[in-house]
């Protein structure tokens, strides 16, 4: 009977509507709470993966354990794309950097507050032009974001608990024009983190069917909580935080919720949880940090691409060099071209390393930092674990999991502590054999490298499609080529009786195998794909072929095609980073051609030096010499005509894109003055003709592009090349001249007017110099500095313009803002 009568209820009870196949249900069933926890089980092919955090001062501790969560990551392609946070408290002195990603931050003049956005680097970011978005007068940054074909509007705000009524209308009028502007600015939805102090509204989520919304419960109908929730409800934002964020001290529980993301479509929001805190704040004061996923309208193509790479830890070079030692390369190489020969080399290479060097198709995420160690790993999962038992911990045992998840905040802490000091500690005691190693770490600490996403094209368009970037930095280079004309050379006298032959002394199997091991690992390959690394610890086998090549080429007169292609790295120098003439090219030549490149310039700066041919003005790429020695000697000059009572002016020229303007025939011409013999003249016209380059970024690649003029940039015979060739512009000179490279400062002594006339024809000279040798001047570059007590009124032409003049050093980049020496310029 009663099993009849249940039976009956069972009927009476509405059933339950199957979900309707929304965005949101259709992730739900692939992702729930704990995948958050696990980002390895996450498929981000069409997923937003994102962190937000208010740190309460992102100070140097908080900031490594952050680094340190972000290692223990192995994989690259599941790392977050955006990680937002407030209150920074950044300074010029903030340690800020995170490697693979860029940083956009805004911090507050003064102390506290802040905000700042790290976005991955495989993601595009771009500033929006909108007014408000942009406004000074609220902490706020906005960012436009481009995964895959998704475009995104993020945006990050912080409100001080203790600001007027005023600037949290800022805040709303903000809010507004974003989601104003998303249709306008071609943005699918709007996702905004803020910590907004708004402690008397609670959020909690319920179902309406497959639906999820957030009813926002607010305490005492405090007017600054209603205006929020009407804002939101006037733009139809839903605000998608349901849990609380922070606790007022240790003992406490987390009962506010000060941290919420805003989105316009709810519906895409996948899963939002909370994680660990950053560190341990002094009372104990935290917010818990928001993880999330929010569904893509496509397909996210932006994923580190799976491309094979080599284990080099688990490399055989015993059995490679056997390989190449077991080659007859006498009989191999008989008769035929140096090119073909080097193919020939190149394949057996090829063949060795891929026989003997297993690879891998895994990601791997090279900037990981070396300070980050097992041990630091070891406790940030430990740390993590307790932080999951303490949020799901019931009564009786909360206390318990709190002060064992105390604890293990203080000993990630001090274990990371003691990793950074034992490497900054390692780095010290090495610096002399691995200088290389300290100068990395610190320019890890000292610059966010941005990537290059977007550059405005020759039609005035601005384009994020990587290999149209590649072609329009490479078609810029090219334009920059000098177009040398035909007909006689200009006249130079002969500078030497001596003459620079070639010997084939100059290559001996001992010298280039230690040529080898000299080699450093870490040096990217060229065009042929020939590893410094296999070279090094295989020098002794690939000697031997290499030496055959080396007197082949230059005995013949003729080069590898492998050889004269440039792999080129765009550089960003200052400016707009949408514009291609603010990039320098570097080129990524073969390795072994540097190192025959190595030889040859040991033998004609031999040369140089014996018969006393370099300029002693010249303090570029020269032994002994460099930009601290031309900056002291000028230094001294000033300091005595100052002592004298005498005024000066220093002229500072600058050549533009000198190194790839230096005319080949010309060059050709000064070196065959030089003594260059007439067999190695060959050989540098030849690695000079039919050069090509092109520009690559990642796996993207330029067309191949035609070098018609100067000297490669990153080869080992370029500079002296280039010094060469500018060497007897101090013989137009009166005054005192000064050479670092292409940077050059005519220094004259003011004692009477005639020095005036005096130092404006040295300018004319020199600028009749460019002329004649097709190295022209940028004269808007070219500045003036007058320094003395009677100040020159004089003032110098270039081309019939005037000159610029700076009042100071720092105008002149001599010093930096904290009066420290910069040793990029002179």
């Amino acid at each position: 009977m009663a099993n009849d009568q249940n039976r009956k209820t069972k009927a009476l009870k509405p059933k339950r509507p199957k979900p309707n196949r929304t965005l949101r249900s259709q992730y739900s069933q692939q992702h729930n709470k704990a995948l958050l926890r696990d980002p390895t089980t996450i498929d981000f092919s069409d997923i937003l993966y994102y962190w937000a955090n208010n740190p309460c001062s992102l100070n140097k501790d908080k900031h490594n354990e952050l680094v340190a969560r972000l290692a223990n990551i192995r994989d690259p392609s599941l790392l977050p794309h955006v990680i937002w946070f407030t209150e920074t408290w950044f300074t010029n002195d903030s340690d800020t950097s995170i490697a693979g990603y860029q940083l956009h931050r805004k911090d507050r003049i003064g102390r506290g507050g802040g905000v700042a956005i790290y976005i991955k680097d495989s993601v595009v970011a771009e500033e929006t032009n909108v007014v408000q978005l942009n406004s000074p007068e609220i902490e706020q940054i906005w960012r436009m974001i481009k995964i895959g074909e998704d475009v995104i509007l993020i945006g990050c705000i912080y409100r001080p608990h203790d600001f007027n009524d005023d600037y949290f209308v800022s805040v709303l009028a903000t809010i507004l024009a974003a989601k104003n502007v998303l249709q306008k600015l071609g943005c699918s939805s709007m996702l905004l983190y803020g910590d907004f102090n708004l402690k008397e509204t609670s959020y909690k989520s319920i179902e309406e069917g497959s639906a999820v919304a957030t009813i926002a419960y607010v305490a005492h109908k405090h007017p600054t909580d209603l205006k929020f929730q009407e804002c939101l409800n006037e733009c139809h934002l839903t605000q998608l935080v349901t849990f609380p964020t922070y606790r007022q001290y240790r003992d406490a529980p987390f009962s506010s919720t000060l941290d919420l993301i805003i989105s316009d479509k709810p519906d895409r929001s996948i899963e939002i949880t909370r994680a660990d805190h950053l560190g341990d704040t002094p009372g104990g004061q935290a917010h818990c940090m928001i993880h999330g996923l929010f569904a893509l309208t496509g397909h996210n193509t932006t994923t580190t691409p799976m491309k094979k790479r080599f284990i080099w830890s688990k490399a055989d070079y015993n059995s490679i060099s056997t390989c190449i030692s077991s080659i007859d390369w006498i009989t191999t190489f008989n008769g035929s071209s140096v090119h073909e020969n080097y193919k020939i080399l190149v394949k057996n290479y090829n063949g060795a390393v891929n026989k003997f060097i297993p690879t891998t198709t895994s990601p791997f995420y090279k900037n990981q930092p070396l300070w980050v160690t097992p041990e630091v790993l070891k406790t940030i999962k430990k740390k993590e674990k307790l932080w999951g038992k303490y949020i799901a911990a019931g009564r009786e045992t909360h206390e318990a999991l709190r002060v064992k998840h105390k604890l293990a905040c203080k000993i990630v802490k001090k274990t990371i502590n003691k990793a950074v000091t034992d490497h900054e500690e390692k780095l010290v005691k090495d610096s002399k054999s691995h200088p290389k190693n300290v100068h990395a770490y610190v320019r890890s600490k000292q610059e966010v490298k941005d990537p290059l996403h977007s550059i405005e094209t020759d039609n005035g368009i601005i384009t994020t499609d990587k290999n149209i970037i590649c072609s329009t930095l490479n078609n810029y280079f090219q334009s920059v080529f000098e177009t040398e004309p035909d007909g006689s050379m200009p006249t130079f006298p002969n500078r030497t009786q001596a003459t620079c032959k070639i010997n084939e002394n100059w290559f001996t199997i001992e010298d280039i195998q230690s040529h080898l091991n000299n080699l450093e690992e870490t040096k990217s390959i060229g065009v042929d794909g020939i590893h410094p690394r296999v070279l090094r610890n295989c020098a002794a086998a690939f000697a031997i072929p290499f030496n055959s090549i080396f007197r082949q080429s230059l005995l013949s007169g003729s080069v590898p095609e492998y050889w004269k292609k440039s792999n080129i790295t765009p550089i960003f120098k200052k400016g707009s980073k949408l514009k291609a003439y603010n990039y320098r090219p570097v080129s990524l030549t073969s390795i072994p051609c540097k190192v025959m490149e190595k030889i040859i310039h040991k033998h004609i700066m031999a040369h140089c030096v014996e018969n006393n041919l370099i300029s002693k003005h010249q303090h570029g790429f020269i032994r002994k010499k460099g930009c601290l020695t031309n900056l002291l000697e000028a230094r001294d000059i000033l300091t005595e005509a100052m002592h004298q009572g005498y005024s000066a002016d220093v002229i500072y020229t600058d050549f533009a894109k000198a190194f790839d303007k230096v005319p080949h025939k010309r060059l050709l011409h000064k070196l065959k003055a030089y003594g260059i013999h007439k067999k190695l003249l060959l050989w540098i016209k030849m690695w000079l003709k039919d050069h090509k380059q092109r520009v690559v970024l990642g796996e993207h690649v330029s067309e191949w592009k035609n070098v018609t003029s100067g000297v490669p940039q990153g080869s080992v015979l370029g500079p002296l090349l280039f010094i060469l060739f500018i060497n007897d512009l101090p013989d137009s000179i009166v005054h005192k001249i000064m050479l670092y490279a292409d940077d050059s400062k005519i220094i004259g002594i003011i004692k009477s007017a005639s020095d005036n006339t005096t130092l404006q024809a040295d300018i004319d000279n020199a600028v009749t110099w460019s002329n004649t040798w097709l190295m022209h001047f940028n004269i808007d570059k070219c500045k003036v500095m007058h320094a003395g007590r009677l100040i020159n009124v004089y003032h110098m032409t270039t081309l019939w313009k005037p000159l610029m003049a700076c009042a100071t050093l720092l105008q002149l980049q001599l010093l930096n803002v904290t009066l420290e020496f910069s040793y990029q310029t002179i």
